[in-house]
């Protein structure tokens, strides 16, 4: 409902009235508003009125309602960003006519690093800490070789077969907790572990696309993730937020990709090559970039609003999403058995996450704990981000 009212002592304004507030326009119409221009300005205000209402709402939830919708926003976040970037990935760097690493690993770092700068700097927040390079310098290289081997078992692994391979890391890491540090497992943890090595086993067997070259970095993608895990847990301070941990990982990544871009030769030709590529592969390139940002971040994010536990669910449920898109938008070659070892491996993977989250008394023993408990348990979620 629309009606015309006194706006300070300057003229005549209008007031737009309904269920959702009202918003006070002056001096904008005529005062027959009638005209296509001021039925444009009519919707504009109300659409504002709506989602200053929407708003409201979310402001009225109690802080309880408020921590558990974000929670799940951090979690569907995390989803989203890593089926994104996983498919993102395997367009770029299994193109036929696109053979390069270590480049669009330093652009994916640097653009990252640049968005989470400008916005760190325009919320007036330090961008830049020595302690946090110092303390994440031996992670982010083991997690620079992660994401190189990733790289490369992308170019001749499909996406079905690489997520079973990489339901191994959580596995063999549970196993150094177990034998190094202490930590106990549950029976059901063992259960699925077994099932995770026969998925891989009848995987394996009945492997139509099977490339020893692409089996070899996929180990060594499990190898280097385990590691990576290992210096979270010994090396990472706590004191940091998502953004700055994301940041500093990202600038350390640079400082690793570009040099070994260099020394490789990619970037004598890296420019005249992209620019040879097509528009969609431009485009999914710069998706991929974008959703560096986002994949880094989520985690933080859905481990600060959540559990490292509920982090390692959600990241083993979403393969199930990563093995169907991954299928249906680049192929896969792969039998009936390969499909149920695949199923097998998935499931268990589902299990060994939820053993280790419906078992609160498998604690770890302090006495051989190098970092705060809590600082811990977030490792454990940093690392199925990166699974």
């Amino acid at each position: 409902m629309l009606k015309r009212v006194p706006v300070h002592t300057e003229g005549e304004g209008l007031i737009l009235s309904s269920e959702y507030g009202h918003v006070t326009v002056p001096e904008i119409v005529p005062t027959e508003i009638r005209s296509t221009k001021a039925q444009g300005i009519l919707l504009l205000v109300r659409l504002r009125a709506r989602i200053a209402h929407r708003f409201s709402q979310l402001q009225g939830l109690s802080g309880q309602d408020w921590r558990q919708a974000e929670a799940v926003l951090a979690c569907l976040s995390y989803s989203i960003c890593s089926t994104s970037l996983t498919l993102a990935n395997k367009a770029v760097f299994s193109a036929a006519t696109f053979r390069y690493v270590w480049a669009p690993l330093c652009i994916q770092s640097a653009v990252a690093a640049l968005i989470l700068i400008c916005y760190l700097y325009a919320r007036g927040l330090p961008a830049l800490s020595t302690r946090l390079l110092r303390d994440m310098f031996a992670p982010c290289s083991l997690f620079t070789l992660y994401i190189y081997s990733n790289a490369l078992a992308l170019r001749s692994v499909s996406i079905p077969v690489l997520s079973v391979v990489k339901s191994l890391a959580p596995a063999g890491v549970a196993i150094f907790e177990a034998l190094i540090f202490g930590d106990r497992m549950p029976v059901l943890s063992f259960v699925a572990m077994a099932l995770i090595l026969v998925g891989n086993a009848v995987t394996r067997i009945h492997d139509i696309e099977f490339n020893a070259q692409g089996y070899s970095w996929a180990f060594a993608n499990v190898v280097l993730n385990i590691a990576y895990y290992v210096s979270l847990r010994l090396c990472l301070s706590d004191n940091f937020g998502a953004l700055e941990k994301t940041l500093h990982s990202n600038i350390l990544a640079v400082a690793f990709t570009f040099p070994a871009a260099a020394l490789s030769g990619e970037l004598d030709t890296f420019s005249q090559d992209f620019a040879d590529t097509d528009t969609g592969f431009k485009f999914v390139f710069c998706i991929s970039c974008m959703v560096a940002v986002g994949i880094g971040t989520s985690v933080f994010w859905a481990i600060s609003t959540s559990s490292a536990s509920t982090l390692s669910f959600v990241g083993a449920a979403n393969k199930f999403v990563v093995v169907f898109l991954g299928a249906l938008l680049f192929g896969a070659s792969v039998s009936f058995a390969g499909w149920v070892g695949i199923i097998i491996a998935l499931v268990a993977g589902v299990l060994f996450a939820a053993a280790k989250s419906v078992a609160p008394g498998m604690k770890r023993k302090e006495a051989v704990v190098h970092t705060p408990s809590t600082e811990n348990e977030k490792t454990e979620g940093e690392l199925n981000g990166v699974l």
